[in-house]
């Protein structure tokens, strides 16, 4: 018995066979960004880099894609500096202020000026002002680190304690205060009076329970979602800081990507930038609400001591770190 095939199915029967032989079209390869931080995965740091990777993998269509690497896994923030600008690390995500531990980067320390912002609004005119993009221009000039923009937003620096509460600077005297190893932040705070005492994140919840430090300065967002909270006893928000996550990348690297890419990275801080706003006054409830539920204390505080002994904060630096006149054009955008 024979079985006969058709014209139409013998044609495609062939091209079956021929599709065997002739390779596929290659797949467009995905390029990966790969992103250092030293957040915990609760933070305003890590919630930042996600949302920029969402947003990537979004207006791309897939075709890039970011691997975070959190938790200090490849390094304190200078260490992830060095490696970006020996090409080992593509980016980093961390407050503005922290590439001035980078020599090159000392200027921006103009944004750790106590009480320089006096709402989120203001914080976010001067970020998009050309007055701040210069000055971070300039510095990815001189680091080989580009600022592409903010994917998250700190909430204000408050005064936490374990024991005793804070109302007045003077109630600060003598306390030990956990603070990040900048020296502004340490100036600052033994001008306040306090023993201003450097501790790694990591290393912040036996500090605080051992009692090597009394309390810490942070946000209340990153202490209501961090184990802290649960030895912390008092809360005083003095806004005393207000500032934003930035996305940074190693310069050489954006050189490396096409026009395309740097468009759908722009588009993704762009949206990153919007999100971050709307979520920080639910955040920020969400933390309050947080810290009456473990029982601590919130309480108003005596802000003009606090503000009278930094007053020549300014003119002990203007002109020295950053340039002369950036607080006067900071205050004019409020």
């Amino acid at each position: 018995m024979h079985t006969w095939v058709t014209r139409p199915h013998w044609l495609a029967y062939v091209a079956a066979i021929v599709a065997l032989f002739v390779p596929s079209p290659p797949v467009q390869a995905t390029t990966t960004l790969r992103i250092g931080h030293v957040g915990n995965d609760q933070g305003a740091i890590h919630a930042g880099a996600e949302r920029f990777a969402q947003h990537l993998a979004n207006v791309s269509d897939g075709e890039m894609a970011v691997e975070i690497i959190g938790r200090g896994a490849l390094g304190n923030i200078p260490e992830l500096w060095v490696q970006m600008q020996a090409e080992a690390l593509d980016m980093q995500v961390i407050d503005t202020g922290a590439i001035s531990l980078l020599a090159s980067g000392k200027p921006i320390q103009v944004l750790l000026t106590p009480f320089l912002f006096e709402s989120q609004v203001h914080l976010r005119r001067y970020m998009e002002s050309p007055s701040a993009r210069s000055l971070l221009n300039d510095i990815a000039v001189t680091s080989s680190i580009r600022y592409l923009g903010h994917v998250g937003e700190r909430s204000p620096r408050l005064i936490s304690t374990t024991r005793r509460p804070i109302v007045s600077v003077a109630d600060l005297r003598g306390m030990k205060m956990r603070v990040p190893r900048h020296p502004m932040f340490i100036e600052i705070f033994n001008r306040w009076g306090s023993i201003a005492t450097p501790v790694q994140p990591a290393d912040m919840f036996m500090a605080l329970k051992s009692g090597l430090v009394d309390g810490e300065d942070n946000g209340m967002v990153t202490l209501a979602n961090s184990s802290n909270a649960s030895i912390i006893r008092h809360v005083t928000p003095i806004d005393w800081n207000r500032s934003v996550v930035a996305l940074w990348i190693s310069d050489k690297r954006w050189q490396s990507l096409t026009d395309q890419q740097r468009s759908w990275i722009e588009d993704a801080v762009s949206q990153s930038e919007s999100d971050a706003a709307a979520a920080f006054d639910i955040d920020m409830r969400d933390a309050r609400e947080k810290l009456d539920e473990l029982g601590i204390e919130i309480h108003k505080p005596e802000l003009g001591g606090f503000k009278a002994i930094v007053e020549d904060f300014v003119d002990t630096h203007e002109g020295t770190i950053w340039p002369k006149g950036e607080v006067e054009r900071i205050r004019a955008l409020r």
